[in-house]
């Protein structure tokens, strides 16, 4: 049985593929993936690809970024409420930052730096 991980997730999003879980027992959809279950607390849960498209429902910009992101200063992150359901973070990369609107569509992708694979957002 495979683990419910932050490490098993980091895997799936290098691959391209936005893992979450879902549980057998009550259907609750989790992203990130999580051991049991929020809604009923089963532990009956198995892997779930999402579609990763989605609703941008908040947006910020940082201009005084953390050591990872010094080359990417300004960047936008943004909050993306999945269509089928839960909510997630990510990196929000658009040719054009500065006219990211909540309320826009947008899809996951991922962001490769180097050997690490970003969870990321551009709009449609």
């Amino acid at each position: 049985m495979s683990e419910f991980t932050t490490k098993e997730f980091n895997i799936f999003v290098a691959q391209g593929k936005l893992m979450g879980n879902r549980c057998k027992t009550c259907g609750e959809l989790h992203l990130p993936p999580r051991r049991i279950c929020s809604n009923c607390g089963s532990q009956q849960l198995e892997w779930y690809e999402f579609k990763g498209v989605g609703t941008l429902e908040a947006v910020t910009f940082n201009r005084t970024p953390s050591t990872p992101f010094k080359g990417r200063c300004p960047y936008a992150v943004g909050i993306v409420k999945l269509d089928e359901g839960p909510s997630i973070s990510g990196l929000m990369v658009d040719e054009h930052p500065e006219n990211l609107a909540v309320g826009s569509r947008a899809v996951f992708t991922v962001v490769r730096d180097g050997e690490k694979s970003i969870l990321a957002f551009k709009t449609l």
